[in-house]
């Protein structure tokens, strides 16, 4: 029987999940090192059951300890999804132990998942019971995975990247848009969940800017009722700057409306930077 525990704390924001799931996923090849197939198999034939524990250790933007929870879930299931699959043809010899077993052993003995040294994580090893350690790191542009055989402390497999999970600020804006009476200019982009969003805007008159979804800038163009972000948006005014946390994946839009002047042109400079990780 093989045991594998999984365990993950995650400090992460918005498509940072997602760019970990890569990572975890580009380390399938080194996880089938020869090497270590050949030392789980020694475990099974000399101890019946070879007991392998997978931590997730990520450093990253601060979150709420329940967001920490909930990514730490999210992960926890789908690295065990894809032992599960891995590992298909011996699914009698393996059993999974929830991240929640392990964590007794982290706080009885003041461990913390983030910033896990190697020398540690073979001691959560011992305490566990463990044969063998899948550590998974990454921190600001690094990422690594170590299979550790936690009774010596020797690396079984290993591999380090330069795959970028820090925010990356990109520039999305940064222009002068003329914007002709009675009508308005909208500057939509996607972003994913919990990117930051910065504009700044100067209009050399006053004008209405509106932060607002797809389903309401329909309904804007519309001349129906709509709801906007009133954190980045405003009425009659010169100029802005606003920072915005986006809710939720999908597309937005940053409207210049000068739809309640019937005469006058507006000439307005709007820059936009979004940072995501």
């Amino acid at each position: 029987m093989m045991l594998i525990l999984l365990s993950a704390n995650i400090a992460l924001a918005g498509n940072f999940l997602d760019e970990l799931g890569k990572v975890l996923d580009a380390y399938s090849s080194v996880e089938n090192n020869r090497r270590l197939d050949d030392t789980i198999q020694q475990i099974i034939n000399r101890n019946g059951v070879a007991k392998i524990g997978v931590i997730v250790d990520v450093r990253g933007a601060s979150l709420s300890e329940q967001e920490r929870k909930d990514y730490s879930d999210m992960l926890s299931n789908k690295k065990q999804a894809e032992l599960l699959k891995r590992y298909a043809l011996r699914r009698n010899e393996i059993k999974f132990v929830e991240r929640s077993q392990l964590q007794p052993i982290m706080e009885e003995h003041k461990f913390s998942m983030s910033g896990l040294t190697e020398s540690n994580t073979v001691q959560i090893g011992k305490l566990a019971g463990l044969d063998i350690i899948f550590l998974y790191t990454a921190f600001q542009s690094q990422t690594s995975f170590k299979a550790i055989l936690v009774n010596t402390g020797e690396i079984l497999a290993s591999q380090t990247d330069g795959a970028s999970l820090t925010p990356q600020k990109k520039t999305l804006i940064n222009q002068t848009y003329n914007v002709p009476a009675a009508s308005y200019q909208q500057l939509g982009f996607t972003f994913p969940q919990n990117s930051v969003v910065e504009i700044n805007f100067q209009s050399n008159l006053d004008i209405n800017v509106w932060f607002v979804t797809e389903a309401d800038l329909i309904a804007f163009s519309r001349n129906s009722r709509f709801s906007y972000y009133p954190t980045a948006s405003g009425q009659r005014i010169y100029n802005g700057n606003f920072t915005i946390k986006i809710p939720t994946t999908g597309s937005y839009y940053f409207v210049l409306d000068n739809k309640f002047s019937i005469m006058t042109p507006k000439r307005v400079s709007v820059s936009m930077t979004a940072t995501s990780n």
